[in-house]
């Protein structure tokens, strides 16, 4: 935009404190949450939904998420400087987790589960155990590999 360029470093800085900022929240949810698959190799499916519900108790990750993603988002617009380019792989994989991996797992672990009709009746978030993880990875293949891309 047409701003000032005194004016655009100093907006340009305050979003990077708040991506800096919200950016371990939002780790320390993914480092306790995708833990839970670890440990179900170590300790079989009790083990971990024990991890699981460990991992209910940070259920506050969607604040730093949309402060860590919008205040990306608009530094690209204010920074004084070029941006990184959108074909970094920073910008992929941030890109790809904001608008298709936390999209589709959003789908699959909240809004899908929670539907009245049967056969799930409305699940609630703190009702789901491993087995319901463990039933949706049909492939191991393809879990592996959201894994992976979602681990990056």
């Amino acid at each position: 935009p047409n701003a000032a360029p005194g004016s655009r470093t100093r907006a340009s800085s305050a979003l990077a404190t708040l991506a800096h900022g919200s950016a371990p929240s939002i780790t320390t949810f993914l480092l306790i949450h995708l833990s839970a698959p670890a440990v179900a190799n170590l300790g079989g499916a009790c083990l971990s939904s024990q991890t699981m519900t460990a991992s209910r108790d940070h259920c506050l990750v969607f604040a730093p998420l949309l402060i860590h993603s919008t205040s990306a988002l608009l530094k690209r617009l204010f920074s004084p400087r070029s941006p990184r380019p959108l074909s970094s792989s920073l910008s992929a994989t941030g890109y790809a987790v904001a608008f298709f991996f936390l999209p589709a797992h959003f789908i699959t672990h909240r809004l899908a589960p929670a539907d009245p009709a049967p056969p799930i009746s409305s699940l609630g978030p703190s009702e789901f155990d491993y087995e319901y993880v463990n039933a949706l990875v049909e492939r191991p293949g393809r879990s592996a590999m959201l894994y992976s891309i979602l681990a990056l």
